[in-house]
Order: C-alpha cells, then sequence, then structure tokens
C-alpha cells in the first residue's frame, strides 16, 4: 500500500473508533468497506467524503447526527482532508500524472474552501 494510502486507512481507522465510542456500532469489516468507498467513488470534495462515509457507517437514521457531529470535530482541520482527498484524485479520477494530476489536486482543495471564502 503506498504511503497516502496508509494515511488514509489509519485516519479512517481512528475516525471510526471515535464513531463507535460516540455509540454508533462500527466493525473492522465497516472500516475495510469505507476504504473500498473511497477509492471507487471519485471523491473530488469534501462533500463527496463526507457523503460517501456516511453510506458506510450509518445505518440507521439516528445515528446520522452523531457521525455528523463526530465527523466535522475529526476533520475540522482544512489541511488534514486536504491531503485525504489529495491522494484519492489521482486514483479516483483517472488522472494521469505531471499537468493533469496538480490541476485535479487544485479542484480538490479549491472546493473545500468554505463559501463564503469563495464569495
Amino acid at each position: 500500500m503506498p504511503r497516502s494510502d496508509g494515511r488514509l486507512a489509519e485516519n479512517i481507522l481512528y475516525f471510526a473508533r471515535a464513531l463507535r465510542a460516540a455509540g454508533i456500532p462500527i466493525g473492522p469489516g465497516t472500516v475495510l468497506d469505507a476504504l473500498s468507498a473511497l477509492k471507487a467513488a471519485s471523491i473530488g470534495t469534501r462533500e463527496d467524503f463526507y457523503w460517501t462515509l456516511h453510506a458506510v457507517f450509518v445505518k440507521r437514521h439516528e445515528h446520522s447526527l452523531l457521525f455528523d457531529q463526530a465527523f466535522h470535530i475529526f476533520f475540522r482541520k482544512r489541511a488534514l482532508i486536504d491531503r485525504l482527498i489529495a491522494s484519492l484524485l489521482p486514483q479516483a479520477a483517472g488522472c494521469a500524472r505531471g499537468a493533469q494530476a496538480r490541476r485535479a489536486a487544485y479542484r480538490g482543495s479549491a472546493a473545500l474552501q468554505p463559501a463564503r471564502a469563495r464569495a
């Protein structure tokens, strides 16, 4: 597994542990499902990242609010989620190396900026 995949897996594992501590039943198989979903889902924005993890980790409506709060606390550092999404962009978007990958990474990080900062 490349280094970026290792960081992604580590962060998703820690996030899953936080969700479990908050009361959402998550086992090791669900963590593996989340990693597979992130690789397959063409993640390009923070919202894509959020909803992909939500789809895997939230199985009951009453867990949705817990997930939302935990996500915003756990991934509050924008640089962390930028790095995680950047590690997925070349694979997910089918980008070639070089300039095309850099443009995709730029679009991904620009999409993560709060709407009020872009306006």
